[in-house]
Order: C-alpha cells, then sequence, then structure tokens
C-alpha cells in the first residue's frame, strides 16, 4: 500500500507544476490558501473526512512557495548596485565559511552598503582568512551576476544561489574583511553546526586516507569534509559526484529517519506530516530541485 506522504508530496510538487505553468496573482494563492486552511480547521474539529483537503491545501501552498520566490527583489536589495563600481558592504555571515585553496567564501546577510541601507543576501569570495559564522564583517569589492552555466534542464549554480534568496556576488579587492564584532547568529544553527564539527572527527579519526574524507564527505557534503580531488574527479565521471555534496539524498535520509521515528511511536499522521514538511525546509543548504522532491517521495515508500 502507497504510503500517504508519496501522495502529499505529489500534491505539493503539483503545486509548484502549476506555479511555474500559469500566471495568476498572488493574492488569489493567498485567498485560497487562507480558504482551505479554514475548511480544514473545520473539518478537522467536526471529525470528518479531510483527505482531499489536506492535499488542496499542499497543492495552493507549493503554488504560493513558487510565486513568492518568484517575487522581485526590494528597491533596497544588494542588486542595486550592480555595475557601480566598487562597494563596500556591511553585514553578518549567514553560514559557514567554506576553504577552497587560498580563498573562503560565505553568504553575508546584507545590512549596509557604501553606508546606506541595504537588504538581501551576497555570497561573497575574499582571501584565506579566519572567520565563523555569524560574524559582522565589512568587505569591499565589486558586485556581479552570477553565472548560469548548465545542462540544459539541470540545476545551475545561479538556480542554487537564487533558492538561498542570493541575487548577486562579490569578489573581494580588499584582503581580509574587517570584522567589527563575533558570536551573533542563530542558537540553534550554532548549535547544528558544533554538533556537525564534533560528528566529523569520527571518521576522520577511526579510518585512514583518503576513506575517511570520503565517508565524511558522503555523510556531511563536501563542503564540510574536503576529498581528494582525484577522488572527485573518479565520482564525477561515474556520474555520482552528488554523493559527496548536501543534496537530496541527505534530505532523504533525514526525512527516512524521522518517519521511522513517527512510524514507531505511532504519531497521528497530521503530525508526520508537520516534521517531513520541517525537515524539507529546514536545511538551507540544500536547494529545493528535483533531486530532493524524488528523495522526498522515495524515502516514505
Amino acid at each position: 500500500m502507497t504510503s500517504p506522504i508519496v501522495h502529499i508530496a505529489i500534491a505539493y510538487v503539483l503545486g509548484i507544476i502549476i506555479g511555474n505553468s500559469l500566471s495568476f496573482p498572488i493574492w488569489a494563492s493567498l485567498f485560497l490558501t487562507v480558504l482551505i486552511f479554514v475548511t480544514n480547521a473545520y473539518v478537522f474539529i467536526n471529525k470528518l473526512d479531510n483527505r482531499l483537503f489536506v492535499l488542496a491545501f499542499l497543492v495552493v501552498l507549493g503554488t504560493l512557495n513558487i510565486q513568492i520566490r518568484s517575487l522581485p527583489p526590494p528597491r533596497s536589495d544588494i542588486s542595486g548596485f550592480l555595475n557601480k563600481g566598487e562597494v563596500t558592504v556591511f553585514g553578518q555571515i549567514d553560514d559557514e565559511p567554506r576553504i577552497f585553496d587560498e580563498q573562503v567564501s560565505f553568504t553575508l546577510q546584507v545590512g549596509k552598503a557604501n553606508k546606506k541601507k541595504t537588504s538581501g543576501k551576497l555570497s561573497v569570495s575574499v582571501a584565506k582568512t579566519k572567520l565563523e559564522y555569524g560574524d559582522k564583517v565589512a568587505v569591499t569589492g565589486y558586485l556581479q551576476e552570477v553565472d548560469g552555466l548548465a545542462n540544459p534542464g539541470l540545476l545551475s549554480y545561479a538556480d542554487y544561489l537564487q533558492n538561498q534568496g542570493i541575487t548577486c556576488q562579490l569578489r573581494s579587492s580588499r584582503a581580509p574583511p574587517i570584522i567589527i564584532s563575533t558570536g551573533g547568529g542563530n542558537i540553534i544553527k550554532k548549535l547544528s553546526l558544533a554538533l556537525k564539527n564534533h560528528f566529523i572527527i569520527v571518521p576522520l579519526k577511526t579510518l585512514p586516507e583518503p576513506y575517511s574524507t570520503l565517508l565524511a564527505s558522503i555523510v556531511f557534503g563536501s563542503s564540510a569534509a574536503k576529498a581528494p580531488k582525484e577522488i572527485k574527479e573518479t565520482y564525477k565521471k561515474a556520474g555520482v559526484a552528488h554523493l559527496l555534496v548536501a543534496s537530496g539524498m541527505h534530505l532523504g535520509i533525514l526525512v527516512g529517519v524521522c518517519l521511522f521515528i513517527v512510524r514507531s511511536t505511532k504519531m497521528p499522521l497530521s503530525t508526520g506530516i508537520l516534521i517531513t514538511s520541517l525537515v524539507h525546509y529546514c536545511p538551507s543548504d540544500i536547494p529545493c530541485n528535483s533531486s530532493c522532491s524524488h528523495d522526498w517521495v522515495f524515502s516514505s515508500t
């Protein structure tokens, strides 16, 4: 028998397809979302069969999600400084900095640009220096659009950044960036990063190279553990390079664990829907693409 989660995932994906294919005002989707939610609440309170209403709600929710993601950036967005020469940006590091050779890359939650109040997120590359999640920094450089090169039908790097709310990137012309303060950021995210850094030591200490970094890359993603370049090239040639990055596979593992807990504790279906939906949205480093949807569906069968 097909799991109800499969029907839920299909309904949500159908909503995404409708949002991409049809053009209608966002207020109509908001109205339908509220209307169906109220109807669901009424049906639930009166202990009636609400399965069709739940699926309809998820279809509309998927459509609304795509419409919100497609909204143009506000006037204060950092993308307004594109092609305007050198710019100094002030903001807070919004993820764990990633080291590539002699450079450090990170996402910056922008607060000001050239001393003007600005919003949005920015992908930043600077010379190698010690930076941490939550640091408030000032970095100077030139803004540029993100290249969207990709094979037809596949998710490009620009699409990935857009899913994260990032509209442009900055390559610093000065090194290193000025650290204004440290210790900021979301407590839950800081805790998750601390746990990851704690657990990643286990394979690195118990297995020889290159197996230790290979296992760590598969479990935590290549941004957390640097797999040898030769192994990366081998995986690319075999067409399984996605195993070494945070992708739908990792989302599938998380959803599978959550579903196992829900089924083992015999929680209500509504609780299972809520938990798996939160897992689908929470990992900010995983792009919402066909791989994620595929694993979300098949992890529950």
